[in-house]
């Protein structure tokens, strides 16, 4: 129905109302799917855990999935210019919904992990790079902070929601059910993606040629620094509570830590989009990395669940800070990439999910050789240096 109604009035539109159309359509979608994988996504590497896998095999399967993502984040591209962003996304979760069902029947079958970690490679590969390289097209760059503001605030609500609820069902039910939940979820989060055709011209033919490396070096540097702190606070950090902090109800535990630290962080995602859009992205990204970094120092230190909830109030709002303002000046700079948009994208997916295999190959090791809680605290405070290489980043905030 809306993809019709904009047919019949398709040539009275500005392209500034299409943009906002989009990103409304974004909007919805991207909340949607951050809700469904909410329920379940910080559980991942608890719930294979749980299945009898060691530390050790948890690290390989990450490596083999993020080692897949980094091979194949150049074609995906090529894919994207091809067919156009938004069908992208939606392939991508229908594979991503694929996986989810090969969780869910996990405990019965025991999928071989490279099964697995091609089917989450393949889904994350194809819809992030897609994401970004929509988002990046149709947001406007006097408002960016603003809008990115936006999109943090309804991914932070879904994002409290969603680990608290995932944590319930578990408490009362079973995992598997939020997991069934959040593939309804993934496949629902790809309707709004059809209400309209593709902001970004399709059937391009993506080059290398003329490409400028050398003016993107501190990007990629950056970005990988990022890469190592996402894997440290989103998914070895909840490892590490439940493990060593939580006890009895580790689903519900480590869900409540999580979404009391993003709801603090929901409340400053308005107040950073305008300061950014003042011009004042450096500084608030400089503060936020700093914080960021002497916090997620002191997780390997930690010794109980209060202590881990103080840690994530105080860490959240300040990683967000980072992210809002590194994102805000990475989206100008892809719209100044003119005619590599889709290239400067691929690159950046390709350094984010190499940092990402390396941290998880570094815990691997760390994992075989000493005792998983040792391992998974120097892990902790490997990722939290390594975030400190964002500022490193000379984007027009």
């Amino acid at each position: 129905m809306i993809s019709h109604l904009r047919d019949f009035i398709g040539h009275r539109y500005s392209w500034k109302a299409i943009k906002e159309s989009d990103l409304t359509e974004l909007y919805v979608s991207m909340t949607i799917k951050t809700l469904g994988l909410s329920l379940i996504g910080i559980f991942l590497p608890i719930y294979l855990y749980e299945n009898g896998l060691s530390l050790l095999q948890i690290a390989l399967f990450y490596v083999m999935t993020y080692g897949m993502r980094a091979a194949i984040d150049y074609p995906v591209t090529k894919i994207i210019a091809r067919f156009g962003p938004k069908h992208v996304m939606t392939v991508a979760n229908m594979l991503l919904a694929v996986f989810l069902i090969f969780l869910v029947t996990y405990p019965v079958f025991e999928w071989s992990l490279p099964v697995l970690a091609v089917f989450d490679a393949l889904a994350a590969s194809l819809f992030f790079t897609a994401y970004h390289i929509e988002f990046s097209k149709i947001q406007h760059a006097k408002s960016a902070g603003h809008e990115l503001g936006l999109m943090f605030q309804l991914s932070k609500i879904a994002g409290v929601l969603g680990p608290v609820i995932g944590g319930l069902i578990a408490y009362f039910s079973d995992i598997r059910v939020a997991i069934v939940a959040a593939i309804a979820m993934i496949f629902a989060s790809g309707i709004p993606l059809l209400a309209s055709k593709e902001a970004v011209r399709v059937r391009q033919k993506l080059t290398f040629k003329g490409f400028a490396w050398g003016k993107v070096k501190r990007d990629a540097l950056s970005n990988a620094g990022l890469g190592f702190d996402q894997v440290s606070a989103l998914m070895v950090w909840p490892l590490f509570i439940a493990l060593f902090l939580v006890g009895e109800s580790v689903y519900l535990g480590v869900g409540v830590i999580t979404s009391l630290g993003l709801l603090v962080s929901l409340l400053a995602t308005r107040a950073y989009g305008k300061y950014i859009d003042k011009g004042k992205g450096h500084q608030v990204l400089k503060l936020g990395a700093l914080i960021t970094a002497g916090i997620g120092a002191l997780r390997p230190l930690v010794g109980s669940f209060g202590g881990a909830v103080g840690l994530s109030m105080a860490n959240d709002p300040a990683s967000l800070s980072v992210r809002m303002a590194y994102t805000k000046g990475q989206y100008g700079k892809s719209s100044d990439m003119h005619g590599y948009r889709d290239v400067y994208w691929g690159y950046m997916m390709f350094v984010s999910n190499l940092a990402r295999m390396l941290f998880w190959a570094v815990l691997a090791v760390l994992a075989y050789l000493l005792a998983e809680k040792a391992a998974l605290q120097i892990g902790l405070f490997v990722g939290a240096l390594a975030g400190l290489l964002v500022l490193v980043s000379r984007f027009k905030y």
